[in-house]
């Protein structure tokens, strides 16, 4: 091979290896749905089946990081003896992470979350880490954040680490998987003053060039 034809021949392998890089990088996309039911304890013992239905968009991170995870579509329903017909389906495309009730006006609470830069300012970009869903004449309300709600231990399924492809979760199995969750993490516990750390203004320039 002269010189000339191994220039070309290495300048081929450049550019082949240049598209593996980006092709790698970009990660595999795709919608992935996810169905399961989970037992959920409330505070005073009693015990709810939520049936959950997610469908969220999974794209591998760079670097061989955990991928990213982005809800499309998130819904609860509960049933049991103490949801009666008093808890409707709740529908929005965040992680609820914590249901309870409120002893004082009867009202059913969700509070959920997103780790999605996107989704959090989609969802009107609130000062807090947190959004608060109350039942209100038969539907779900959202509300500012309450006092209520803060330093709760959280007690529905959240990110999808584990296989909750179809199945029922009891609450030994939620248990053991809630041992694995750093304590301080701000899905396990509600807590005050966390925040989402988004770049509000670069969100912004990255839409408008969509």
């Amino acid at each position: 091979m002269n010189q000339s034809s191994y220039r070309r021949q290495i300048m081929a392998n450049l550019v082949i290896g240049a598209m593996a890089l980006v092709l790698c990088a970009c990660g595999e996309r795709g919608i992935v749905t996810r169905e399961w039911s989970e037992e959920v304890e409330l505070e005073d013992g009693t015990i709810l089946i939520a049936k959950r239905h997610v469908v969220f968009r999974k794209s591998s991170a760079w670097g061989g990081d955990s991928p990213t995870i982005e809800e499309r579509v998130s819904e609860v329903e509960f049933s049991g003896a103490a949801a009666g017909n008093a808890i409707p389906k709740w529908s929005a495309p965040l992680v609820p992470i914590l249901t309870y009730s409120d002893a004082t006006n009867g009202q059913w609470v969700i509070v959920a979350t997103t780790r999605m830069c996107g989704t959090w300012l989609q969802m009107g970009a609130p000062p807090s880490f947190y959004w608060e869903y109350r039942t209100s004449n038969g539907k779900w309300v959202e509300v500012p954040l309450t006092r209520m709600s803060l330093g709760r231990a959280t007690n529905l399924a959240f990110g999808y680490p584990y296989d909750m492809t179809t199945g029922f979760y009891p609450l030994e199995v939620k248990r053991r998987l809630w041992a694995e969750i750093p304590s301080g993490d701000p899905a396990k516990t509600i807590v005050e003053g966390f925040k989402h750390n988004c770049p509000i203004k670069q969100i912004h320039m990255n839409e408008g060039t969509k």
